[in-house]
């Protein structure tokens, strides 16, 4: 995918989607919890669990099977927004 046909992807993502900003006790959470293993997807589930969202979107389903959030990859949620629309 050229970085035209990303830009214009991030374009349409973000008419229906809203970015989140991560919090000072969101990084607490994560340090204090022995089980983390990767930063990056620890905050995604907290984050994505502090804000009672549907899915975390991913092309690293395996690393969230014990997410309390569902993980899908982007394919399926892009789908999703078609069907939606």
């Amino acid at each position: 995918m050229s970085v035209s046909e990303r830009l214009s992807l991030i374009g349409r993502l973000c008419k229906y989607l809203t970015v989140i900003s991560e919090q000072h006790n969101d990084f607490e959470a994560i340090a204090g919890d022995k089980g983390t293993k990767d930063l990056e997807d620890s905050l995604q589930m907290v984050c994505a669990k502090n804000y009672q969202l549907k899915y975390i979107v991913t092309r690293n389903i395996k690393d969230f099977e014990n997410a309390e959030v569902t993980a899908i990859e982007p394919k399926e949620f892009l789908g999703l927004l078609d069907a939606n629309s």
